[in-house]
């Protein structure tokens, strides 16, 4: 199947608004489940990490 390039940048663009707008509604409905929120959550729920320091 050839691919032109119009189609593909406009087909890149729509993926990428759609992905984007869904990231925001998933942002604005789960906040808690985000990873850069993970350091509020307790020690025995986080992920265990290499004990570096």
């Amino acid at each position: 199947m050839e691919l032109h390039e119009e189609n593909y940048l406009v087909m890149l663009m729509t993926i990428q608004r759609y992905t984007r707008h869904a990231l925001m509604r998933y942002i604005i409905k789960y906040p808690t489940l985000l990873p850069f929120k993970t350091s509020r959550v307790p020690h025995r729920y986080a992920v265990p990490a290499t004990p570096s320091h």
